[in-house]
């Protein structure tokens, strides 16, 4: 037996699911997918890229009104895995500060520190 499913129906599963609290955690990676940067570097990545953030923000649009109904709004912060890690620098610290020399960019009359 076949059974019809209309749009509507669709949207209606996807606010109930969007009102639990996986529904909450879903939207969030979501998000995160949305506001990603393409790491890929293969080709047509950018393309297919695209296609997840546009899924994204559709899916998104659809459980918006049920997450905000249990209050899951506000600012959140995702830990990002890096490669490359650096024990010596405080997290969130600048990269560059005033005494740094910046070759391109610093005055060429002054000696970069250490030399």
């Amino acid at each position: 037996m076949s059974q019809e499913v209309s749009d509507q129906d669709l949207r209606e599963a996807i606010d109930r699911i969007a009102r639990t609290a996986d529904g909450g955690i879903l939207y969030l990676y979501l998000q995160k997918t949305l506001c990603g940067v393409a790491s890929d570097d293969s080709e047509r990545a950018l393309q297919a890229d695209h296609g997840r953030r546009r899924f994204a923000q559709q899916l998104m649009g659809l459980m918006s009104e049920g997450v905000s109904v249990n209050g899951r709004s506000g600012s959140v912060t995702f830990t990002v895995a890096s490669r490359d890690p650096r024990p010596d620098r405080k997290p969130g610290a600048r990269l560059v500060g005033p005494g740094s020399f910046v070759p391109g960019f610093s005055d060429p009359a002054r000696e970069p520190p250490g030399k």
